[in-house]
């Protein structure tokens, strides 16, 4: 989200530590974006008592504390109590709110293993492949669905790949590409082979123009910087199939 949020709200004495993630919270703002930001892997049990007693006597919530725990008292699951704090926040539109009840819901109607799943990829995205990897292996040794296990193989070779490990993510986007047959994953396949065995391009043949590359990152030109960077990949994909 490209926004600027200034606290309006009091500030905790004492942050709520997020174990997986292992930082603190210190206000409603803060909570309220990390409920956002990981809304597809968020448990129900994070809602318990220990949040409801923190936003009460930390932040002197206790209207809203109340509200919850009623809501829960009837019934009410972990979602809703997301749903009720993002609402209550006065921070996110009509649209904002509506794309997290369709990702609940997606979530809701998600099986147990899809649901694993979601939590492996944001430990992907955020950096911790190891954990993401040992999900990953965790679901294929109970999976029987290959479109399924193609795309762990998928997720796992990229896991591989963004530790430089490009031998071992081959073999997993190779693996990937047998079970799903599918196109990005041969690309995939490729590319860390390509890696794998040290291809290099001449320079004469393919120049890579290492001093402009690096003036356009210098400039800001984020856009034209990806796609030089796209080009001299998909470069290299195709000097490795013509060598095979």
């Amino acid at each position: 989200m490209s926004k600027v949020w200034i606290c309006q709200n009091k500030t905790a004495g004492i942050p709520l530590y997020l174990t997986q993630q292992q930082i603190n919270v210190y206000s409603l703002e803060e909570l309220c974006y990390y409920l956002y930001q990981n809304a597809e892997v968020i448990e129900e049990t994070f809602f318990d008592e220990k949040l409801l007693l923190w936003l009460e006597k930390e932040l002197g919530l206790v209207n809203l504390c109340e509200k919850l725990r009623t809501g829960l008292a009837q019934g009410k699951d972990g979602f809703w109590c997301m749903l009720v704090l993002l609402w209550e926040s006065g921070y996110y539109t009509k649209e904002e709110l509506k794309k997290v009840e369709t990702i609940i819901t997606q979530i809701i109607q998600a099986k147990p293993e899809e649901r694993k799943k979601l939590q492996a990829d944001r430990m992907l995205q955020e950096g911790r492949y190891k954990g993401a990897m040992w999900e990953y292996l965790q679901l294929l040794n109970l999976s029987t669905d290959k479109m399924f296990e193609s795309k762990l193989w998928h997720n796992m070779g990229t896991a591989y790949a963004k530790q430089f490990l490009f031998q071992r993510a081959a073999q997993c986007y190779k693996k990937a590409y047998e079970l799903g047959d599918n196109e990005e994953s041969r690309q995939q396949y490729l590319l860390a082979t390509a890696y794998a065995e040290g291809q290099k391009l001449e320079e004469n043949r393919v120049p890579f123009r290492e001093e402009q590359l690096r003036q356009v990152r210098e400039q800001e030109d984020i856009w034209r910087y990806e796609k030089e960077v796209y080009q001299r990949l998909e470069q290299l994909v195709e000097e490795y199939m013509r060598s095979e």
